[in-house]
């Protein structure tokens, strides 16, 4: 049930083109909640450091589509990390590690997951933005595309940078003003 829950989510959020329900509020503090919430669920052996770096700024975003993409992209970096539960993945057989960190540029934040797995090979970058394209027999193909769809919504992208043995960044962008205030700039 839990997986036929998150297959619909996804699809929910790659197929969504409703309005973003946009707040301001402190993306560090939102971010530490979702964060320490969905740790809880992760494998025991996988260790979750926060690097906030926005000092109570306030950020406009959509708290429920947001939080489906940092979930997303975590879950996504402790699958490269962690296979089956027990066995290893990461760069060096270093024990698991996510790193998520805030921070402020060109007047835009990011969130961005660090993860010391076993990075993406070429030919599955090349790919990993498509719907439907997916290297897991559990997976939907739909978790990347709903990820970047997202990021969009809210002003910004999805930036992707990894290398293999070492581990894979996934990165947010988001305007640090409401779009509107952007667009009138």
């Amino acid at each position: 049930i839990m997986r036929c829950d998150n297959i619909i989510s996804q699809l929910l959020d790659f197929s969504r083109s409703k309005q973003l329900q946009c707040q301001s509020g402190d993306l560090d503090e939102w971010l530490t909640g979702v964060v320490e919430e969905e740790a809880k669920k992760l494998p025991a052996q996988v260790t979750v450091e926060l690097a906030l770096g926005l000092d109570g700024k306030t950020v406009p975003f959509d708290p429920s589509r947001l939080q489906r993409a940092v979930i997303n992209m975590m879950s996504n970096a402790v699958e490269a990390m962690v296979s089956g539960g027990d066995q290893l993945l990461t760069s060096g057989q270093q024990p698991p590690k996510l790193v998520i960190s805030t921070y402020e540029k060109n007047s835009h934040c990011s969130v961005r997951i660090v993860d010391n797995g076993p990075g993406i090979p070429t030919e599955v970058l090349e790919r990993i933005r498509e719907p439907l394209f997916t290297t897991k027999s559990f997976g939907t193909g739909l978790g990347i595309p709903a990820i970047e769809q997202i990021a969009v919504q809210h002003g910004g992208r999805l930036d992707i940078s990894t290398e293999v043995g070492v581990g894979s960044t996934f990165t947010i962008w988001m305007p640090m003003k409401p779009m509107e205030e952007e667009k009138a700039a």
